[in-house]
């Protein structure tokens, strides 16, 4: 029981962070994100390409993590899951503070 648990987790975060960098990447559908993230932006095709771009890397990293549920130790699906968001989290601080000037 606890397995399908951390399965249904992993697969609802990545289809809700895919779906969002989906949004933001190709749609450019910055009115998702709160004002102040975006106040300073001046390019907001390539702010919202790379904050697309780092909300896919978290979807990717529960997605692969639960694909590895069905085959591997628990354990090691959370390590992925982690790094993959970690990357991606590394991606917006630099995509937040390269178009925004800052972090807010």
């Amino acid at each position: 029981m606890e397995l399908v648990i951390i399965r249904v987790v992993f697969f609802t975060l990545a289809a809700l962070f895919l779906i969002l960098g989906y949004l933001l990447f190709f749609k450019h559908m910055i009115k998702f994100m709160h004002s102040y993230h975006y106040k300073n932006v001046e390019d907001e095709v390539g702010y919202t390409q790379m904050m697309g771009i780092g909300l896919f890397c978290v979807g990717l990293g529960s997605l692969i993590g639960g694909i590895l549920s069905f085959f591997i130790s628990q354990f090691i699906c959370w390590i992925v899951a982690a790094c993959m968001a970690l990357v991606g989290f590394i991606v917006l601080i630099i995509g937040q503070v390269k178009y925004n000037k800052g972090l807010f």
